[in-house]
């Protein structure tokens, strides 16, 4: 009783009270209150905390704590202790700390051989989900399987295209910082998506005319309304190649 009502004041919007009775429900000995009270101090800004009670319910046994905490030291720039606990996470068959990590590796730029290990195994957990599908392509891009990263590439950008339009941005970065390829922009200028492309991402087609036609003469006549959006992208993806390249 004290852990539902607990639940049901922080569903009503009343930290202070869920907090109370979710202390009371600890106090008799109840593993679940002490991952939820976690979260529920990581959804105040209370990260020291919240870190508290996931260990705390992680000494219990509580999974579930082992990602959340990983996640709160990866939002933390802890990438050490979030590497530790991801990979707990991962030894209790999180398949989601699978990506994670991969991630996280990604965005560190280190362990590559790593994190093309974790996405080949997800992949053959989840093989369907774009989102770990496009990971994968880009991971591929990252480390230097320009092969595989090829046969891939037209593959992963149609299912982004058809189905998950929303995740296009990150893909399209991701290319433009590591395919030194015209890939992109011919995927704007002849692809099969070329049409939606242009009218949906102009951005980004300007971005690839920048990166491999410079002398394009389309460069000196760019939309004033996406200037600032084309500038910004261009600056974003040549830190990105700075960064990548160390």
């Amino acid at each position: 009783a004290l852990f539902n009502l607990a639940f049901l004041y922080e569903q009503q919007d009343k930290p202070d009270q869920a907090e109370q009775y979710y202390l009371k429900a600890i106090e008799q000995g109840d593993v679940e209150a002490l991952f939820n009270l976690a979260n529920l101090y990581l959804e105040q800004d209370k990260p020291d905390q919240a870190e508290q009670y996931y260990l705390k319910a992680i000494e219990q046994g509580n999974v579930e704590a082992l990602f959340n905490l990983a996640f709160l030291y990866e939002q933390q720039d802890k990438p050490d202790q979030a590497e530790q606990y991801y990979l707990k996470a991962i030894e209790q068959g999180d398949v989601e700390a699978l990506f994670n990590l991969a991630l996280l590796y990604y965005s560190i730029n280190q362990k590559k051989k790593e994190a093309s290990t974790l996405l080949s195994t997800l992949r053959r957990l989840v093989p369907e989900n774009i989102k770990y599908h496009m990971l994968q392509v880009t991971i591929l891009a990252w480390v230097g399987q320009l092969d595989n990263y090829q046969q891939e590439r037209e593959v992963i950008l149609d299912k982004l295209v058809r189905s998950a339009p929303q995740l296009l941005v990150q893909f399209l970065i991701a290319l433009l910082i590591h395919d030194p390829s015209d890939y992109v922009f011919q995927a704007f200028e002849q692809g099969s998506h070329a049409p939606l492309l242009q009218e949906h991402f102009k951005p980004f087609h300007y971005a690839a005319i920048h990166f491999t036609q410079p002398e394009d003469a389309r460069l000196k006549n760019i939309p004033e309304e996406i200037q600032k959006d084309y500038e910004g992208l261009v600056s974003h993806i040549q830190q990105g190649r700075v960064f990548y390249a160390e």
